[in-house]
């Protein structure tokens, strides 16, 4: 396949990823937090998730073209890798102060459940209309 048709495709992953459609879904689950419960800035969160999705639909598709996934396979996979990554992310730096074990594990589940939307859903709709997956 050709170099320039191969970087055009990772560019609309990147761009898909990244699109308002993908990471409102976020932006709503965070801005419905207790601000009190949180160790972060709202400001670099919001600079920072659009560009982390954006890549993280990247390593999708290169998972994808590497391993020969199938595109419900792909966004399966980028949907546990990104929210076990994000899972690992905010319990080593402990961005959240939840009061109890469990409040953590709702945490850890919220997020299996908002990637696998997202992914499997959002961002694989709009591959499809948009580039055709």
């Amino acid at each position: 396949m050709n170099n320039q048709i191969v970087n055009r495709r990772y560019m609309q992953s990147f761009v898909i990823g990244s699109s308002w459609m993908v990471f409102i879904w976020y932006f709503m689950a965070v801005s419905g937090s207790d601000e009190a419960m949180m160790n972060y800035d709202y400001k670099t969160y919001s600079m920072v998730a659009p560009l982390a999705l954006g890549l993280l639909n990247v390593f999708g598709l290169y998972l994808a073209r590497r391993f020969s996934l199938s595109s419900l396979q792909r966004f399966i996979m980028t949907a546990l890798i990104g929210a076990l990554i994000v899972s690992i992310v905010i319990t080593y730096f402990r961005l959240y102060n939840f009061p109890t074990k469990q409040r953590w594990i709702q945490q850890y589940i919220s997020l299996f459940i908002v990637y696998t939307f997202v992914f499997v859903i959002v961002i694989y709709t709009l591959e499809e209309l948009l580039v055709g997956v």
